[in-house]
């Protein structure tokens, strides 16, 4: 019965996480831009985060939650373009600002 309960807390806690990357998903973009592009002015760095949120547009959240991956947002990408292989133009783009 512990065990069933914990197992319980743990998938409850792993949702709430999932929903809370979703929700974040300016702030997580932003991060990931000004790691990768530090050297970039802050308009440019706002500029290819706006870009990459256009590549994530229209998902529901339910399609977010289970693509965003906070700890290597590289990993976000790619599970973007598995599942919609036709926005890799977008995100071409968006390397290219």
């Amino acid at each position: 019965m512990k065990r069933l309960l914990l197992l319980t807390l743990l998938g409850t806690a792993a949702t709430v996480a999932h929903a809370q990357n979703a929700d974040n998903l300016p702030e997580l973009v932003a991060a990931f831009v000004a790691e990768e592009r530090e050297s970039a002015t802050p308009e440019r760095q706002a500029a290819i985060s706006e870009c990459i949120l256009g590549a994530f547009e229209g998902l529901t959240e339910e399609e977010l939650e289970a693509m965003i991956v906070p700890e290597d947002f590289e990993d976000s990408f790619d599970n973007l373009l598995e599942a919609y292989p036709e926005r890799e133009k977008i995100v071409e783009v968006c390397e290219d600002l």
